[in-house]
């Protein structure tokens, strides 16, 4: 497999971390992962047109708060270098209006966060696997 990149952008670090871990544990070295803690954070890892990940993992809620995934989504919008990037938002909210809004913005699939390792090891293969041997969502 070619290197796969992974910006994960959630401001909870002990996420970050937990992704982290599971990334290295079941890709080792073939995934390279980074991760935003805030807006801003993010929006300056997108800023360049050098560094384009293949898939963004997008918290629903991010700081400085109020601060949304759907905001993210608009601006993500107006950048004609991230036109086309596959976005998966995820948050601590069931699948509803607010899954409903970030899919008409652009993300590709809106996933509840989970607690299991399990369901993590199978989330993270799902984000890199599906993203690999399709293109695409």
């Amino acid at each position: 497999m070619a290197p796969f990149y992974l910006l994960i952008a959630d401001d909870q670090i002990d996420i970050g971390k937990l992704l982290q871990l599971t990334v290295r544990m079941v890709y080792k070295d073939q995934v390279h992962l980074r991760i935003a803690l805030t807006v801003p954070d993010l929006k300056d890892c997108m800023a360049s047109t050098k560094y384009r990940p293949d898939v963004l993992l997008l918290d629903y809620h991010l700081r400085p708060l109020p601060e949304k995934a759907p905001n993210v989504l608009r601006w993500m919008q107006s950048q004609d270098h991230l036109q086309g990037l596959p976005v998966v938002v995820w948050s601590s909210l069931p699948d509803g209006p607010e899954a409903d809004q970030c899919r008409q913005l652009g993300a590709q699939r809106f996933v509840t966060k989970m607690d299991a390792m399990s369901d993590m090891v199978q989330f993270v293969k799902s984000l890199v696997e599906d993203r690999v041997s399709n293109e695409s969502f």
